[in-house]
């Protein structure tokens, strides 16, 4: 399912397209085209899936409102509310009972109650992400440019009679409703770990409900370390408030303990034995370069770095294959869009970058198998990523296709689908789109790259 914007944004539709066969038509070529019926909300920017399940939601940017699509009739059936403010980020648990809504414009952190039908708009200034677990016991919310991290708790019923006292009483950011309040937003206790957080970007739950990752930005959202803060759940829980007049007993310490991860971290995912986690480096020369940085999760130690494209890392998840995908966004502004060096594309063994950098500035993929080498341009780093096998030679390389003609899924990215797709001879073919980037590429055993400067056509690129 793609999200489709039409006439300005004012409009959309959710197109279906075949995975399997590349295709929008049948194979009979007798239909153009499948789509939702009955959607029509404009930018449809955020499409959450839910594999197991047979309905899925999607964001409108233009309406503010949450629609459910149900896989089976693939049709719309209903909303599942509407949001007062643009959201920069949406969270809903498997479980549907609640849809969480940041939305950095307005300093709130929505909540739809579908138990109950209530809407709650708590104030927590610049907050810019939400996260919930697949339990809906935790929900976790971020501020830009902060270290501190917020938690949701709700309130026994009839436990305060204004959300005046309900503040006064734990120490909340906000309470609502006014009268007899609900839901609370207060501060994540950390204990005596006052720099537990360094520009939390974003939260990981562990596979097995044990334990939750905070990704923590560090430098590249303006802060200092990049780490992951392991927390606890227990002392999460949205119902785990308690009405003591000990503070420890009505907010208690989460805190476990900090892993420093030098490569960068904002997006995360685990495979049970692993926890891979992207995110960018300050370079000596002030620029940034992406990195790839795998967590052994029985020793909770950085086993490996792997080199890959700068850029906001916002996308990362496990395909067919064995195949792991990162995508970044604002990429080709950082370490790897500096000119080649001779030395290094003369080096023996040098092989091409197995990675396309796409046409637009805003957006970037790569992908690779979990065990193959990586090859950086511009230089010769290879590593194993995880230890398992190579990728043979013979075996199709990873090539990210531009199709400006359809929508990006994703909050916050531009339009045009950024679609993934395995080819090998195509590579060569495709390897135009790389032209307006200001980096070198490989085409058999001979380099080319642009002219300093300045971007051209394939027909004025010089060896």
């Amino acid at each position: 399912m793609v999200g489709v914007t039409a006439n300005g944004g004012t409009s959309g539709s959710l197109q279906i397209l075949d995975a399997k066969r590349d295709l929008r038509n049948n194979v009979e070529n007798t239909r153009t085209s499948f789509s939702i019926s009955g959607y029509s909300s404009g930018y449809p920017n955020l499409i959450l899936n839910f594999p197991s399940e047979i309905a899925g939601y999607v964001y409108s940017n233009t309406l503010g409102d949450v629609q459910i699509i149900n896989y089976g009739t693939e049709s719309a059936t209903g909303s599942a509310g509407t949001f007062p403010a643009r959201s920069t980020s949406i969270a809903v648990p498997p479980t549907f009972g609640h849809v969480y809504s940041a939305e950095e414009g307005a300093g709130l952190l929505g909540i739809i109650d579908k138990t109950t039908g209530g809407t709650y708009a708590l104030n927590l200034p610049n907050v810019f992400q939400v996260v919930v677990n697949q339990g809906d016991t935790v929900i976790l919310a971020m501020v830009r440019n902060s270290n501190s991290l917020y938690r949701v708790i709700k309130l026994n019923a009839s436990q305060y009679t204004t959300s005046t006292a309900a503040i006064a009483a734990i120490g909340a950011v906000d309470c609502q409703p006014f009268n007899l309040p609900i839901y609370c937003v207060i501060p994540v206790n950390t204990g005596s770990n006052t720099s537990a957080f360094d520009r939390p970007a974003g939260a990981y739950f562990s596979l097995d409900g044990n334990t939750v990752y905070v990704l923590n930005c560090g430098a590249e959202c303006g802060g200092t370390t990049s780490s992951i803060t392991y927390l606890l759940p227990g002392a999460l829980q949205v119902n785990s408030y308690t009405n003591s007049t000990v503070p420890a007993q009505q907010n208690p310490n989460a805190f476990s303990s900090n892993l420093p991860v030098p490569g960068g971290v904002t997006t995360a995912v685990s495979d049970g034995n692993n926890l891979y986690v992207a995110g960018q480096q300050r370079q000596p020369d002030g620029l940034f370069a992406g990195n790839l940085s795998i967590i052994s999760l029985a020793t909770n130690a950085v086993t490996s770095t792997v080199s890959i494209s700068d850029g906001t890392h916002t996308k990362i998840l496990f395909a067919d294959d064995n195949t792991l995908w990162i995508g970044s966004q604002l990429c080709a502004t950082g370490e790897p869009r500096g000119p080649c060096r001779p030395a290094d594309r003369n080096r023996p063994g040098h092989r091409p970058e197995r990675q396309l950098q796409l046409p637009h500035p805003r957006g970037s993929a790569v992908g690779f198998h979990r065990g193959q080498r990586i090859h950086r341009s511009c230089g010769h780093t290879e590593r194993n990523v995880a230890g398992r096998r190579p990728l043979p030679q013979h075996e199709p390389e990873p090539v990210l296709l531009w199709r400006p003609d359809r929508p990006l899924l994703g909050p916050g990215l531009p339009q045009g689908l950024h679609r993934l797709r395995w080819t090998g001879p195509r590579l060569q073919h495709y390897g135009r789109l790389r032209d307006q980037q200001r980096q070198c590429y490989r085409s058999g055993n001979s380099a080319r790259r642009c002219l300093p400067g300045r971007c051209h056509r394939r027909s004025q690129l010089r060896v």
